[in-house]
């Protein structure tokens, strides 16, 4: 069932940037309703979480109950750096900044090794906190840890790019 969710989140994705907005929406909608089901995984609440915070489809995005889902899923699995990501994600949709780096950085320390998209999302977090040196510290590093451990990463790449349009715009540039 989980990878059918991420099958149609993706599939969505797919519809949404092909403008068939028409046709994304059930997509997300049965997405959604099949990450519901699965809650009891903290690795699944997280991707509830992530999805409820950023899905392309505007009328399904509601970051506030993203964050209601993945607080108290830290609180029950603190020591799950997935959940604190997730977490971290919510509240930028939410844009508590201040708090979501303290998640990130909760999953940063939990983690044996670099994240780069904990730390791509510090550099979105900093640079809309008005700290543009913290913010390129992070990019630089995020940068560095997924040129040598996920090169090729799809997702990883958009982030990045994601992030670069941050950092241009807080810079005026």
């Amino acid at each position: 069932v989980d990878a059918l969710a991420t099958s149609l989140a993706s599939f969505g994705e797919f519809l949404w940037s092909i403008n068939d907005t028409e046709h994304a929406r059930p997509a997300f909608v049965e997405a959604l309703s099949l990450r519901e089901k699965l809650n009891r995984d903290p690795e699944h609440i997280a991707r509830l979480a992530v999805l409820l915070a950023e899905c392309i489809e505007p009328t399904l995005r509601n970051p506030t109950r993203a964050v209601g889902i993945a607080e108290p899923a830290t609180k029950l699995h603190p020591n799950h750096p997935d959940l604190w990501h997730a977490l971290g994600v919510s509240l930028t949709a939410a844009s508590n900044f201040d708090e979501a780096i303290k998640a990130f950085s909760k999953a940063q320390q939990l983690r044996a090794n670099e994240n780069c998209a904990d730390g791509f999302r510090l550099a979105i977090c900093h640079s809309r906190m008005g700290n543009p040196q913290q913010a390129r510290s992070e990019f630089e590093r995020a940068t560095v840890a997924m040129d040598l451990e996920r090169p090729g990463d799809i997702g990883l790449l958009a982030l990045r790019d994601r992030v670069v349009a941050v950092l241009e715009s807080q810079s005026g540039t």
